[in-house]
């Protein structure tokens, strides 16, 4: 049957009559009513009608209001008394009754279909449990690991995923049988001890590209030492190149951070400079000139300058007490060495040093960039305390009283002529 938005799409016993099919959706009338012009629609059909923008019966144009529509239950009997067959008819159902009946029989029939939740198979209703005890996708415990797995897996699980089921070394090496664990271990391709495994040769890490057996690996050793030899000779010889333009970048960083600091030094004795000559010029002229705005024609901050070079000389010395620590690390490391083990181990210290010259060199040039902001920092401040010690203004004069309220009271009281 279908949704209850349309008509009865139902097996009929007798063919179904024009008179008892909807013009709309030619199903079966669900629920049928009648236009005022005599035709007879299913009610969700006709309620899509008059909803649209232009109202009209479908069979003849003529305009159709709510008003012009009634349900005709008469007609409605006649449908629903019409015989039909079962739904699920080519399931093997027999049932035949009235379409009113239809409904209720398809929620009780044994031949319904009903969906596996394991496989997703439709299944109907009286065979649904001979199927779950057959369906591929049943889950059932591994003999070996008791691991629940879907059935159609099973195989797939033995063989690749189960810990415990015994199995021969897939090269054929012996008739021995191993776990999944132990086999991995027999097949490892460093620590393994499969003769028939594929692995590398030992100096692969310095160029060497022979695949073969493991069993085969020794007699590529004993035939090939001049060419392992040469192999490493020319990687140590790259090591070596790059840990002497390693010692050039330290030395030069190192040189850098010496000029840095010897800058420093000098803007911080130029800061030192400069606080003094402000104090002393306040200290000389012991009061305050206000401009007609109220406020300093020139400020000062030479207090700024000497709180920052404290903190860049301590971001210096920690990068230089870095850059002496990877100086005598370098020639360590790329010093000597032979065995393929710690060839690696070079190569990979190498590279992480590398990365930290590179953060310590950009470090160094930032410290190079604040150290320039303080020197022209230290230079305007110089060029503001100029103007200041030749500076003259048009505004009040205020002078400094100290103690106002006491002087004030004894020249009321005549004790002193002056504050």
């Amino acid at each position: 049957m279908s949704n209850n938005l349309t008509g009865y799409e139902a097996r009929f016993v007798e063919p179904l009559l024009k008179r008892h099919e909807c013009p709309i959706c030619l199903f079966a009338m669900r629920n049928p009513v009648q236009t005022e012009c005599g035709h007879l629609f299913c009610r969700a059909c006709m309620e899509q009608v008059l909803s649209s923008s232009q109202s009209v019966c479908p069979v003849d144009k003529t305009i159709v209001t709510e008003r012009m529509v009634f349900p005709d239950n008469a007609c409605k009997r006649e449908i629903l008394s019409l015989l039909v067959y079962c739904d699920f008819i080519t399931n093997g159902c027999k049932w035949k009754g009235p379409l009113k009946e239809l409904e209720a029989h398809s929620d009780v029939c044994e031949y319904r279909n009903m969906q596996c939740r394991q496989c997703g198979q439709y299944v109907s209703f009286k065979s649904f449990s001979a199927h779950q005890g057959e369906c591929p996708m049943r889950t059932t415990a591994c003999q070996y690991c008791g691991r629940e797995v879907p059935l159609v897996q099973m195989e797939a699980h033995i063989e690749r995923v189960c810990t415990e089921y015994l199995r021969l070394c897939p090269q054929n090496c012996s008739d021995k049988k191993m776990t999944l664990a132990q086999l991995d271990a027999h097949l490892n391709s460093k620590t393994g001890d499969c003769p028939l495994a594929e692995v590398p040769c030992p100096f692969k890490a310095f160029g060497c590209i022979f695949v073969s057996q493991r069993q085969q690996i020794s007699t590529h050793l004993d035939e090939n030492q001049i060419l392992h030899v040469y192999l490493q000779a020319n990687c140590w010889k790259e090591l070596k190149e790059q840990a002497d333009k390693n010692t050039t970048v330290l030395d030069q960083l190192n040189n850098r951070m010496s000029a840095v600091e010897t800058r420093m030094a000098s803007v911080q004795q130029l800061g030192d400079a400069l606080e003094q000559r402000i104090e002393a010029t306040d200290d000389q002229r012991g009061v305050t000139y206000l401009s007609d705005s109220g406020h300093w024609p020139i400020q000062t901050s030479s207090l700024v300058v000497p709180d920052q070079l404290a903190q860049m000389i301590m971001q210096v010395a920690a990068l230089e007490k870095k850059v002496e620590e990877y100086g005598r690390r370098v020639p360590n490391e790329f010093g000597t060495s032979s065995a393929v083990g710690t060839g690696l181990m070079a190569e990979s210290s190498q590279q992480i040093t590398l990365q930290r010259l590179s953060t310590i060199e950009m470090k160094v040039t930032e410290l190079d960039h604040g150290l320039d902001r303080c020197l022209s920092s230290c230079l305007d401040q110089e060029l503001r305390l100029q103007l200041l010690e030749r500076a003259t203004y048009d505004g009040v004069l205020l002078w400094k009283i100290d103690d106002f309220e006491r002087r004030r009271k004894e020249a009321v009281d005549g004790v002193t002529m002056s504050l």
